[in-house]
């Protein structure tokens, strides 16, 4: 499920775990940043763009996820309870940023007892006083303390408030939002068509007649024209009708308000400069 790359980990400080994919224009930043101070822990997913070679150079342990589970969160919950090497662990993505000073604190409270720390994108933390003989449960913790949620491994650890106690780390999180990514084909072809639109002539005209005029407002014609063809289809018709303009708002808003790629990282790497 992890396979070493290279392993640096001096046991005794605190393991920041980051889930990455191609992030060689990010690293240098979070590794500058975090530094020595702890022990920077990447679980790779095959970087084909130098993740792993600033990562070496950085003294930082890499290793690859492997296997048919490519959920992050799946492979830190294998990592904090078999592989982790202190025993205190923090997971977070690579457009993810925690102030030093919270995570001292943060290991501080660990290292006193059993904790919980929550964070508006980061809930995967633990702190082992020992190691446990039963699987089913983190190690370090009494048995029924804290139980894995296999539907909901990303969104929420599950655990016996009465035994652990919360502390709360403030996240910020830089989430890069695209078309293409969250509506596949249909995203793609309607980010293409808006973008051409924006090079062209008179672009509010043409994206009126493409996307509200061909797809919505010819709604009624096109029902009429297949009003034989059966209730699922022209339902079917009413949906892609209705949903090819919103698609095509959002090209629209993704290219003239939101920050390119490039911004968003120069906005990232300010959280680094102090």
């Amino acid at each position: 499920m992890l396979d070493v790359i290279v392993d640096n980990r001096s046991g005794g400080k605190l393991e920041l775990v980051f889930l990455v994919y191609n992030e060689a224009k990010r690293l240098p930043d979070l590794l500058a940043y975090y530094g020595t101070r702890f022990d920077i822990v990447l679980m790779d997913g095959g970087s084909t763009d130098g993740t792993v070679s600033l990562a070496r150079e950085a003294g930082a342990t890499v290793f690859l996820r492997t296997g048919p589970d490519f959920v992050g969160e799946n492979h830190f919950v294998h990592y904090v309870n078999n592989v982790t090497k202190s025993g205190y662990c923090f997971y977070m993505f690579a457009d993810e940023y925690v102030e030093i000073k919270d995570l001292d604190y943060t290991l501080a409270q660990l290292k006193v007892g059993s904790h919980v720390v929550l964070g508006k994108r980061i809930d995967w933390f633990y702190g082992i006083r020992s190691n446990s003989p039963c699987s089913s449960t983190p190690r370090g913790m009494e048995k029924g303390t804290a139980i894995y949620n296999p539907q909901r491994l990303h969104a929420s650890l599950e655990y016996d408030k009465s035994s652990l106690k919360e502390v709360a780390v403030h996240v910020h999180h830089l989430h890069l939002w695209s078309m293409r990514q969250y509506f596949g084909t249909a995203g793609t072809y309607a980010f293409t068509e808006v973008a051409q639109f924006r090079e062209s002539d008179r672009p509010v005209w043409r994206f009126v007649r493409r996307f509200i005029i061909s797809e919505f407002l010819m709604l009624p014609r096109k029902l009429w024209r297949e009003r034989k063809a059966g209730g699922g289809f022209l339902l079917w018709l009413c949906v892609i009708s209705c949903t090819i303009p919103l698609l095509g708002l959002l090209a629209v808003i993704e290219q003239k308000f939101l920050k390119s790629p490039d911004e968003q990282l120069k906005l990232f790497a300010k959280f680094y400069e102090n």
